[in-house]
């Protein structure tokens, strides 16, 4: 859309924020904002993705919900294949730039993909997640981010 405002966010870790004169693009004013969402990544002036995770366990707890009714229904691998369809995808997208932000934000992630482990298995609230994820052959959120995180570095190295 041509007459959308355009946004500016300066990424800073600095208290002070620079200063620079306003901006402007086809003569309208461009508006300084302290977060934007760019290809459904929320972007912050610190980087810090904490909306952009958030944004994204609760639409995963959503689905989790869901997933938790259809328990009654279909069986486990069903479950298993749902959770990797359609609720996994949202806690996965974007996470090479977040990868190993805040520890409380990566704990977060993890519990929602326990809570799946435990609807689909039937387990109760407590047994230990690494046997889980074993069971059900899942790897961790964590694992995931490395081993997409290694490729990409590998794709790039390589020139691909």
């Amino acid at each position: 859309d041509i007459s959308k405002q355009a946004i500016e966010v300066v990424f800073s870790c600095k208290a002070k924020k620079p200063s620079h004169p306003s901006l402007c693009f086809n003569d309208i004013p461009i508006a300084r904002k302290p977060e934007t969402k760019h290809l459904g990544v929320y972007l912050d002036e610190k980087l810090s993705f904490a909306k952009h995770i958030r944004e994204k366990i609760l639409i995963s707890m959503k689905g989790i919900a869901l997933l938790r009714f259809l328990s009654r229904y279909v069986d486990r691998n069903i479950l298993s294949l749902s959770y990797k369809m359609y609720i996994r995808p949202h806690l996965d997208y974007g996470d090479i730039l977040y990868h190993n932000q805040r520890t409380d934000l990566m704990v977060q992630i993890e519990r929602v993909q326990y809570k799946a482990a435990l609807i689909v298995t039937g387990c109760w609230q407590g047994t230990s997640q690494e046997k889980l994820f074993n069971e059900l052959g899942w790897e961790s959120l964590a694992q995931r981010r490395w081993a997409r995180r290694l490729t990409i570095f590998y794709k790039i190295s390589q020139g691909y």
